[in-house]
């Protein structure tokens, strides 16, 4: 089958062929090409964003940054050019910086998230606190970022702005083209067995068998959950049921990464938006880097 033969070449890939390089101070094998530029090339990307749009303003940054087909969340999930566009620029003043980012082994789709602050305007107090999560693709001939979607998760307290570290070594660059529409399939295959198992059984439960053992999740208005002991607490303490509609998402060439987005409905009917960042992790298979899902 279709689906066999997928899983199987990217098992391959993921678990023998393509271990992640060790460079020990030295370079890489030659002709071997690491993520590094690509990683680094992703983070300057969300910082020009981020200071193209504190300089200048919220509209005309997003509708330099985001892709003609980005997403971001206004209420409903809609498209960011078409909100942006026919709206007047406005005096609110958006600041955020990266804290943390991943990005695919064929480094094309990535991901950055950490704190922002909206002040109503230039020196004003904040009158908005939270994290984003952006996903970012490279797009046209491949060699330019831009954002494809887009979330906040806001809260209370004051945040702080980290500097970014990057990593000491990067793995290698895997130059492959998969059945991208398939393994979004299985992506969405996954969301329903979270669903199946997270509406049946508690949230909870789904953690326990979807989380990756390094996740952050994000919880509107709580702070992220971001260090395994937050983390553990929350699935210890998350027995609500919750069902899970995925809407549409998006997989790297190589399909290592992923994400979908929709709606969560709780038990008494409300409804609320979610972003599951799902990364395939050698013999674990997929599971869950990044949650927003604001239930109580």
């Amino acid at each position: 089958m279709k689906i066999n033969r997928i899983n199987l070449l990217l098992f391959l890939l993921f678990s023998c062929h393509y271990i992640d390089y060790d460079p020990g101070g030295e370079a890489p094998p030659k002709g071997r090409i690491t993520l590094e530029a690509d990683y680094q090339d992703l983070v300057a990307s969300e910082l020009s964003f981020a200071d193209f749009t504190e300089n200048n303003n919220i509209r005309d940054g997003f509708l330099a940054f985001m892709a003609d087909d980005g997403i971001i969340y206004r209420g409903d999930f809609v498209n960011a050019k078409a909100y942006y566009e026919p709206l007047p620029p406005t005096s609110t003043v958006l600041s955020w910086r990266p804290e943390v980012a991943g990005i695919s082994r064929s480094g094309d789709l990535g991901y950055t998230t950490g704190p922002y602050e909206s002040r109503p305007g230039p020196g004003a107090d904040p009158s908005g606190l939270g994290h984003y999560i952006s996903l970012w693709q490279k797009v046209g001939d491949g060699e330019q970022w831009k954002v494809v979607f887009d979330i906040g998760s806001g809260y209370r307290e004051q945040a702080s702005f980290p500097a970014f570290e990057f990593p000491s070594d990067y793995p290698l660059k895997i130059a492959l083209q998969t059945d991208t529409s398939e393994v979004l399939r299985q992506l969405f295959a996954l969301e329903e067995a979270f669903s199946n198992v997270s509406s049946r059984e508690s949230l909870g439960q789904a953690y326990r068998r979807f989380l990756a053992d390094e996740t952050r999740i994000f919880r509107a208005p709580a702070l992220p959950y971001d260090t395994p002991a937050k983390v553990a607490e929350l699935v210890r303490t998350s027995t609500q049921s919750v069902s899970i509609a995925p809407a549409a998402g998006k997989v790297s060439q190589v399909g290592d990464m992923g994400y979908t987005y929709g709606f969560a409905s709780l038990k008494n009917g409300s409804t609320r938006p979610y972003l599951h960042i799902w990364k395939r992790e050698g013999y674990q298979g997929w599971k869950i880097v990044i949650e927003v899902l604001p239930v109580p």
